[in-house]
């Protein structure tokens, strides 16, 4: 074997294993809306207040503007595994391996979009740019020089193959004319490029190592050179390279950035090596911080180092002095996660020995990692995350602020804390041999009240009612399966019922009268708990590979199959489950959650994946509008539907797939899509979904959504020439029934056979509404025989009529305060309890602080809204 092959073979396994990086999420039937892609930081490159991370399969931008709290605002993906970055103006060149050469605008850092490419002919490895050029290294095609004059047309000008030899080019440098290539058990190549068309190498250095990394200063080249260590060498005269110092490190140097007389080593397992070349000659080590993770690139700005650290993430190094370096913050790329659970727009994800990480799932599309916790199983509930941290116990987290969560209270579980589950003030924990129940009415303070001893090997647990579900193992003689728990009393509890599985039972999902089972090798296992104490299996799904996770709403389970990705079953007949549709990852499916409309599966190798709730779904444009409104609905739902049954609320229905739909009347209407599949139906119904406004009360209209309310309410309708007339005055026939209608519905009872006044006899329009009110006590007339229903209604009317409605009639309104508050509505004013009234109960202003005006009349605008006010219809 000659000594370059030996080299070869000598190259450490953990830097063959970070060479192989997981495809991009896979296909299947139901694609995700978003991802927060994980991976292994490789290199990093800054840029003002952002650092570009070549990660896996994206480049990932990270605000540094606070070096001490870096956070993860943008990535854009790749198509092979991004090995190198650099950043030059409002572009960003990636060196993606089989991808070749990535030019990818940063412009808008947070919206990073490719441009360009061009094929490198090989594995791409490194690049640097200098000018209108970009140097990339390929393992199969030497150095390649693309011009990147124009970014978004990128054009291979010239190359350089080293000897038509496959190389291991793992990083470049330029200064002046020359490109500076450590071209691994080949050392440093010294390549002229003052003619990029034809690039030649003049000169050469065979280091002792492995050539990795890079940097040049001055007449000096800075080559990590494996285990050889720093290897600094004068390039005074680029043709002939002289080794003049070196400094031994301990790991195995990758990468090496240089500022300020001195070099910044990457030194992969013993992290970040700082040396002097104060003395070039004698490079000494002054300082070194242990990074956590393998340190594989560094990239320096304004007094810190950004660590490519592996599975740790970039790791924020305060190299102000070299001598005491500090790390200051780090940003956590999602490595091998295994749980997650979601409270309001935060994602929490577990992992092995990973921490919780807190994201940001707001917008599903664009989920944003925000912060890095502890480790284990989580459930989230409030403001506090709850994480099982094995022989840790319970740990509690305050995630009041998720980008920087704080551990507030823990307790000692007694036993290795494997999952947790929280319900009311209580913290669900099984692991070591039962089930722990721990009180979190004060999460600083957390406490056990009660425990259940199982036979062990518990490993997931959920609550529902009364009762805990907890499954289990198989091994050491123990039957696996589902054990039901009463935790009625929390101080008590106590196994009541038992289901075996075929196989280990890893978790479990309760929903009405069944728990959901990831059965492991064996399965979805449906099981009937509607008898607690009785629970017995009613039905199964085989998976193609091992269940480990498993969430369920509606009539679907979402189940996390470790080697097939997230599958999709239909248990509207829990007797006769159906697959109906999948997505496969290239990592091992884990966790799997639900919240918001939304499926979070945690995936090893691309940390969390955000998908849409299977079943029907629809949008229909324009939602809102004056009358009348076409409105086009498509739809959304699952692409091997058969037929299709649209409500549109207004009586009308269509069983087009996208039809488009004209409302002819003012109002918000429901929508409803039923969808019909081979396997079965599902409905889809969304309430308000159209909005159709009057024409002089559009959106906008300061009353519009008041208005509207009523209308959605029964309220009111309208006037025959199809306007609301928000400016005409409410008169007290009006007035009667808009009380009547938010008081019993649009519905009313009927009035007696003999009206009580003359002026609104029997076949009034309003008779029904008027007679309501006045048996109620709301309103009176005049005198015994008049009502006088077209009078106007003034603000202090307005105000007796709403208080004694609100209040259940006029003995149940209070006496107004000893002071009034408005000028013009003074205590001994008729009206001044009721004014008071409604003042205090947030129902009517006045016009400014000291006026009300009381005999003001009471537009129809204003009346919408008090009635909106008063009976809490927004």
């Amino acid at each position: 074997m000659n000594r370059r092959c030996l080299l070869l073979s000598l190259i450490p396994a953990f830097l063959v294993a970070l060479s192989a990086t997981p495809a991009p999420a896979e296909g299947g039937t139901w694609p995700p809306l978003g991802q927060l892609a994980s991976g292994l930081p490789r290199a990093v490159a800054i840029q003002g207040d952002y650092a570009y991370v070549a990660a896996d399969a994206a480049l990932t931008v990270i605000d540094i503007s606070r070096p001490s709290q870096p956070h993860q605002i943008s990535y854009c993906d790749t198509p092979s595994s991004a090995r190198a970055v650099a950043v030059a103006g409002d572009y960003a060149y990636v060196a993606d391996d089989f991808g070749g050469l990535r030019v990818i605008s940063v412009a808008d850092p947070a919206n990073p979009q490719e441009v360009g490419f061009c094929d490198t002919f090989g594995s791409a490895t490194a690049v640097a740019v200098s000018g209108d050029y970009a140097y990339v290294t390929s393992r199969e095609g030497g150095l390649r020089v693309i011009s990147v004059a124009d970014p978004a047309n990128p054009q291979e000008v010239g190359f350089h193959d080293f000897w038509g030899v496959y190389c291991i080019p793992t990083g470049v440098a330029v200064s002046g004319d020359y490109a500076y290539v450590a071209d691994g058990p080949w050392g440093l190549q010294v390549i002229s490029v003052s003619d990029p068309a034809n690039p030649q190498r003049v000169g050469f250095l065979d280091t002792p190592g492995g050539a990795y990394g890079v940097a040049v200063s001055g007449d000096y080249a800075c080559v990590a050179d494996g285990e050889a260590g720093l290897r600094v060498i004068s390039v005074a005269d680029p043709e002939t390279p002289q080794e003049v110092g070196f400094c031994d490190t301990p790991g195995y140097a990758s990468g090496v950035a240089v500022a300020d007389d001195h070099a910044y080593v990457a030194d992969n397992f013993a992290g970040l090596r700082l040396i002097s070349l104060v003395t070039p000659t004698a490079p000494a080590e002054v300082g070194f911080y242990d990074t956590p993770g393998l340190a594989d690139g560094v990239a320096l700005s304004a007094g810190y180092a950004y660590v490519a650290d592996g599975e740790a993430g970039l790791r924020v190094i305060s190299v102000t002095d070299p001598g005491n370096p500090q790390e200051v913050g780090f940003h956590h790329t999602v490595g091998m996660s295994a749980d997650a659970t979601v409270s309001g727009d935060y994602a929490y994800l577990s992992g092995w020995g990973d921490g919780v990480h807190v994201i940001s799932v707001a917008d599903p599309t664009d989920p944003q990692d925000v912060a890095l916790g502890h480790e284990n199983g989580v459930a989230a509930a409030d403001d506090y995350a709850y994480v099982a941290a094995g022989q840790a116990g319970l740990r509690v987290i305050s995630v009041t602020d998720p980008g920087n969560p704080q551990e507030v209270g823990f307790c000692d579980t007694l036993g290795y804390a494997r999952a947790v589950a929280v319900a009311a003030d209580y913290a669900y924990v099984v692991g070591g041999g039962g089930l722990r129940l721990l009180s979190v009415a004060t999460p600083t303070n957390p406490q056990e009240v009660g425990f259940c001893d199982t036979p062990g090997g518990e490993v997931d647990a959920e609550v529902a009612g009364h009762y805990a579900y907890v499954t289990h193992i198989a091994g050491g003689g123990m039957q696996p399966g589902l054990r039901v728990i009463s935790v009625a009393d929390p101080a008590e509890p106590h196994e009541v019922g038992f289901c075996g599985t075929p196989d280990t039972a890893r978790s479990v999902a309760v929903s009405g009268e069944y728990a959901y089972v990831a059965g492991w090798s064996s399965g979805l296992r449906i099981i009937s708990v509607a008898s607690p104490s009785g629970p017995h299996e009613v039905g199964f799904c085989d998976m193609p590979g091992y269940v480990t996770g498993v969430a369920v709403s509606g009539q679907y389970a979402y189940v996390g199959d470790m080697d097939r990705g997230l599958r999709v079953v239909s248990v509207a007949v829990p007797t006769d489950p159906q697959e109906v549709a999948y997505w496969d990852t290239p990592g091992r499916a884990q966790g799997v959650a639900l919240a918001g409309g939304s499926v979070y599966l945690v995936d090893s190798a691309w940390g969390l994946l955000v998908f849409p709730e299977y079943g029907p779904d629809f949008v229909g444009t324009p939602a809102s509008g004056g009358a009348p409104l076409s409105v086009e609905f498509t739809d959304l739902s699952p692409s091997d539907a058969s037929s299709w049954l649209w409500d549109f609320g207004d009586g009308c229905t269509s069983t087009q797939q996208n039809p488009i739909h004209v409302y002819e009347y003012p109002g918000i209407y429901p929508v409803s899509l039923t969808v019909s599949w081979g396997w079965g139906s599902d409905t889809e119904t969304k309430p308000g979904y159209i909005t159709l406004t009057f024409s002089d009360v559009e959106l906008g209209h300061w009353a519009c959504d008041e208005v509207m309310a009523c209308v959605d309410a029964g309220i009111v309708a309208g006037y025959p020439d199809g306007l609301y007339h928000p400016g005409l005055a409410v008169t007290r026939d009006q007035m009667a029934v808009y009380i009547s209608r938010a008081l019993v519905g649009a519905t009313v009872p009927a009035g007696p056979e003999e009206a009580t006044f003359a002026d609104v006899p029997t076949d009034h329009w309003a008779y029904e509404h008027i007679e309501y009110c006045a048996a109620e006590g709301i309103v009176e007339g005049f005198d015994p025989v008049t009502y006088g229903p077209a009078i106007t209604v003034s603000r202090d009317a307005m105000a007796v009529f709403i208080s004694r409605a609100v209040a259940g009639g006029e003995g149940n309104v209070p006496e107004g305060p000893p002071e009034a508050t408005f000028d013009d509505v003074a205590t001994d004013h008729w009206a001044y309890k009721y004014v008071e009234y409604c003042v205090a109960q947030g129902i009517v202003q006045g016009y400014d602080p000291v006026t009300y005006g009381p005999t003001i009349s009471v537009s129809r605008a204003q009346m919408a809204v008090f009635i909106c006010r008063a009976f809490d219809l927004l």
